[in-house]
This record gives C-alpha cells, structure tokens and sequence, in this order.
C-alpha cells in the first residue's frame, strides 16, 4: 500500500482522533499533508474542529455528571485542577476560549469548567469558538511550514514520508512527556497525602 494511499484512506479518521486527544501534532501533519494536495485544507479544518469539539465536550460531560468522585481517583489531575480553578474564578470566559493553547490542561481544564456548574449552553458557544481559533492557528502554522519547507527541499516528495515520519514521532515523544509529567504529579501528590496523614 503506497503513502498516498494510506493518507487517503486513514489520513481523516487519525486526524480526527488525534484532535480528540489533545493532538495539535495531528493537526499540523494534516494541515501540512493538504498543502502536499494529499487531503481538502477545508476537510482538515472541519474534522479537526469536530474532533476537538467533541473531545472536549466528553471532558466538560464527564466533570459535570462525575465531577469530584472521578477527580479523586486521579491524583495527578488533583493539582492541575486547583491551577485551572485558580484561572477560571478571574477569567471564566476565557478560559473556555482559549484553554486549548494552556500546556498541560487540555484535558483538565473543561472537566474542571463542567464541574463549576458553567452553564452548557454557554460552554457549548465558547467551546465552538475556542476550537475555530485553535484549529485555524495550527491548521495555519502546518500550511505555512510546508511552504517553508518547501523552499529549502526541491524535491520534496522523496523526503515528505521522512517529515511526515518525524513530526509524528515528535507528536508522541510529546505525549510521552506530558504522560509522565502527569504521573510524576500524581507520585508527588500521594507522597504529600502520605506525609500529611503520618
């Protein structure tokens, strides 16, 4: 099965998950796969603003009918969510705007916003607009370095599948990191509970 087809076929289902998942590497290799002409520039757009939507929109879901029972068994979402409280009582609005460009709280910070009781109409309209800026933003910023790219590789199409291999494997070594910082937290954060009850 050849690169191009393989983009063709799986290129928007990934993309769309990885949206979901926190992924602004997804987008930027997608964006960067439509300036190749590989998919639609507007199709990138639209999968990734769903994807982030609903990814989103399960989190602030889960924080309002789950809220403190399920963040108590997830230590290492415990301090991130005091951060994003913090944020949220000066700059509610915000916030929900523009929680996707915080590092580290993606995932957090509209689970944080569904327990607060902000009203989900609300939520819903600034979740939407966030997500247009966010996804315009990167969606540009991966257009714009395929050109760039461009510029310093005549022959780019022997060395897109390396770039494309790269700035994926850049995606999840990020992942990675944010995992373990996230289990480092929750490591410290049952030490601190430990020391505290002795």
């Amino acid at each position: 099965m050849s690169f191009e087809h393989l983009i063709i076929h799986y290129g928007y289902p990934i993309l769309f998950l990885g949206a979901m998942l926190e992924g602004e590497m997804f987008v930027l290799v997608a964006a960067y796969l439509a300036y190749r002409g590989y998919l639609s520039f507007p199709a990138v757009v639209v999968v990734a603003l769903v994807g982030t939507f609903i990814g989103d929109m399960f989190f602030f879901w889960l924080g309002r009918t789950r809220g403190a029972a399920w963040l108590e068994r997830r230590p290492g979402w415990q301090a991130s969510a005091e951060r994003v409280r913090g944020i949220g009582n000066h700059h509610a609005v915000l916030l929900a705007i523009g929680f996707r460009f915080l590092y580290g709280l993606r995932s957090v910070t509209p689970f944080v916003i569904g327990m607060s009781g902000f009203p989900v109409r609300r939520f819903v309209v600034l979740n939407s607009l966030g997500g247009l800026f966010w996804v315009l933003i990167i969606t540009g910023l991966g257009f714009t370095f395929g050109r760039a790219f461009e510029r310093f590789v005549e022959d780019l199409r022997r060395h897109e599948m390396r770039l494309v291999l790269v700035m994926a494997a850049l995606g999840a070594v990020i992942w990675v990191h944010q995992l373990r910082l996230s289990r480092a937290r929750a490591r410290n954060n049952r030490r601190r509970e430990a020391a505290e009850r002795a």
